[in-house]
């Protein structure tokens, strides 16, 4: 394309630009009488909910301004797409399969001519950064599209593993009840991200989740339940990450004790795009606070729980939080961020387990 070889890459590190290119026409040398959002698709991996979070806003924008769509300069850092050890199945497959598989263009049904499509893009496309926290934004009621988009993506990823491969696991980090050689579908029946580190004490938007707020979410026959959490490698700077691994032990012990008949495998790192399609295809996914959690969540077509929070479109409280269907469900139980309420620290097990209240 014209726009890759003639014009200079950029990877954006605040918002894309992609609004104010298509109104000042930067790109129309190369559109010419087509009305075109040209998105430059910049994604780390180790920032893939927000990343990919700016991709569904643009495409949402878009499709509601009447434009066509393209992604151009695909600048993909994959180097954080993997924690941990490599093994077997996991090791050979292709890590930019999953972004490959979505869209980089998009043609509108019913586009806009240029003057309507100004008009609409700066009324419906106000926002240009963390857009997922807007409640006017347009992917709000376009998450189906979002949905579509998303399991065309997953689909064609899974289809690189061959038909045996299994979830393996690292016993030097990751927490199972499994029986030896026993086989671990890639997709459990419930998958729970639980993210740990850099989302303790983080702001009042994040936190981490009561124990309590799993066991009347989680079918009981479930013979499979994953927690996806990170790598004790991941936000090694925060001073709660080394917490975490106390903190997961008692959520394996916790889970078990509520759902002795299932197999049960705390996560902490692997590959992050099989999570994914973990968390958007199970039929049951569970969510901590986390646009990573998100995207996939509103767009399984099982039933997805996700906690009240700012962080997405003001859903603060019921009230303020949209309606994303039947089958995507808030969760209204308090999130713990505050650890400096808990003295020792390891109070916090009390709270999270149901035996104690939270401190004031």
């Amino acid at each position: 394309m014209n726009i890759n070889t003639n014009e200079q890459s950029f990877c954006y590190n605040s918002h894309s630009g992609t609004r104010g290119a298509f109104l000042s026409k930067i790109y129309q040398k190369y559109t010419g009488d087509l009305n075109i959002l040209v998105y430059p698709f910049c994604l780390m991996t180790h920032e893939l909910g927000n990343r990919l979070g700016n991709y569904f806003h643009e495409v949402a924008c878009a499709e509601a301004s009447g434009l066509h769509f393209i992604t151009v300069h695909h600048q993909w850092d994959i180097s954080g797409s993997f924690h941990g050890h490599a093994i077997n199945s996991t090791s050979n497959v292709n890590k930019k399969l999953f972004l490959n598989s979505l869209p980089d263009v998009i043609v509108h049904a019913n586009p806009s001519n240029r003057f309507h499509a100004e008009k609409r893009i700066e009324r419906v496309c106000k926002c240009t950064r963390y857009c997922w926290q807007d409640a006017k934004a347009p992917w709000v009621n376009r998450t189906d599209s979002i949905g579509k988009y998303l399991h065309m993506a997953f689909d064609k990823y899974m289809s690189s593993f061959p038909s045996n491969a299994t979830t393996t696991v690292d016993l030097s980090v990751d927490f199972t009840n499994a029986k030896p050689n026993q086989h671990l579908p890639l997709i459990p029946d419930t998958a729970i991200q639980y993210r740990c580190g850099d989302n303790i004490g983080f702001s009042y938007m994040y936190g981490i989740m009561p124990f309590t707020a799993f066991v009347h979410r989680i079918p009981p026959n479930s013979n499979f339940i994953y927690v996806l959490s990170d790598h004790p490698s991941r936000a090694v700077h925060s001073p709660y990450t080394s917490r975490c691994h106390v903190i997961l032990q008692q959520l394996f012990i916790y889970l078990k004790k509520h759902f002795d008949h299932s197999t049960i495998v705390i996560k902490r790192g692997g590959d992050i795009f099989l999570d994914y399609a973990r968390l958007g295809t199970a039929n049951t996914t569970i969510c901590s606070v986390s646009s990573f959690c998100f995207w996939p969540a509103v767009s399984n077509p099982g039933t997805s729980y996700f906690p009240l929070t700012n962080l997405i479109a003001g859903a603060h409280t019921n009230t303020t939080a949209p309606n994303f269907g039947s089958k995507f469900r808030w969760i209204d139980e308090p999130i713990i961020s505050n650890m400096k309420k808990f003295r020792p620290w390891t109070q916090i097990i009390d709270v999270l387990t149901g035996k104690s209240p939270m401190p004031e």
